[in-house]
C-alpha cells in the first residue's frame, strides 16, 4: 500500500515520535483520563513541545509548514490512545486553525505562538454559537470586552455581550466569527475569548 501524499521525510519522524510519546505518556492515563475525568495537562504541554499542535502551522508564521493532513494524523494516532485526549487535541489544534486564519492580527501575534507550542490551553467556542445561531441551543457563552461594565443590570449587560460575541445584530446573514477561547492555568475559570 502506497503512503499518502502528505507523509514525507519531514512529516514521518513527527509521528513517530507522537506515538511514541503517546505510548509512554498517555497511555498509563487512559482509565483515569475517562474514569476519574483525570485532565493529562503535562501530557499535553509535552505533545505542544513536540510539535503536536503546529503542524498546520505554515512557515510565513513561524510554524513549520507541514500541513493539515499531518495534524489530522496526530490527532487520529493519539485517538488510537485515548479518544478523551484526541478530543482535546482537536479543540486545541483547531483554536491553531482559527488563529492562522483569524483577519485580528493582534490577536493572531498574541496567541498563535503560545497556543501552537501548547504553553497555553485553548479550545473552540463555535459549537454553542453556531447552534444558537440556527435557533438550537440557547447561548452559553458570555464575554466582556475589556473595560465594559455591567453595572446592576445584569440582562441588558447580557443582551449586549451576545451582540458583540456572535453578531446577533445580524441574524439575516450569518458569517462565522473566530471564537477560540483560552484556558489560563489549564483551567476554565477565567476565560479570554480572542474576538
Amino acid at each position: 500500500m502506497n503512503a499518502p501524499v502528505h507523509l514525507s521525510e519531514t512529516t514521518l519522524p513527527l509521528l513517530d515520535a507522537v506515538a511514541a510519546q503517546a505510548d509512554a505518556e498517555l497511555a498509563p492515563l487512559v482509565a483515569s483520563i475517562d474514569q476519574q475525568g483525570v485532565y493529562p495537562a503535562d501530557y499535553l504541554r509535552n505533545l505542544g513541545a513536540l510539535g503536536g499542535f503546529s503542524a498546520s502551522v505554515p512557515h510565513e508564521m513561524d510554524g513549520p509548514g507541514i500541513g493539515l493532513a499531518t495534524q489530522i494524523d496526530i490527532t487520529t494516532r493519539i485517538g488510537s490512545k485515548c479518544g478523551s485526549t484526541a478530543f482535546m487535541v482537536w479543540c486545541q489544534s483547531t483554536c491553531v486553525w482559527y488563529l492562522q486564519h483569524s483577519p485580528n492580527a493582534a490577536v493572531r501575534q498574541r496567541y498563535l505562538k503560545p497556543v501552537s507550542e501548547g504553553t497555553l490551553f485553548s479550545g473552540t467556542g463555535m459549537s454553542n454559537t453556531v447552534k444558537h445561531l440556527a435557533g438550537i441551543e440557547k447561548m452559553q457563552l458570555s464575554a466582556r470586552r475589556d473595560g465594559d461594565d455591567c453595572g446592576d443590570d445584569r440582562s441588558e449587560c447580557r443582551k449586549r455581550r451576545l451582540r458583540d460575541v456572535c453578531g446577533a445584530r445580524q441574524r439575516r446573514r450569518f458569517e462565522p466569527q473566530f471564537l477560540p477561547f483560552i484556558f489560563r492555568n489549564g483551567r476554565n475559570t477565567n476565560l479570554e475569548f480572542a474576538l
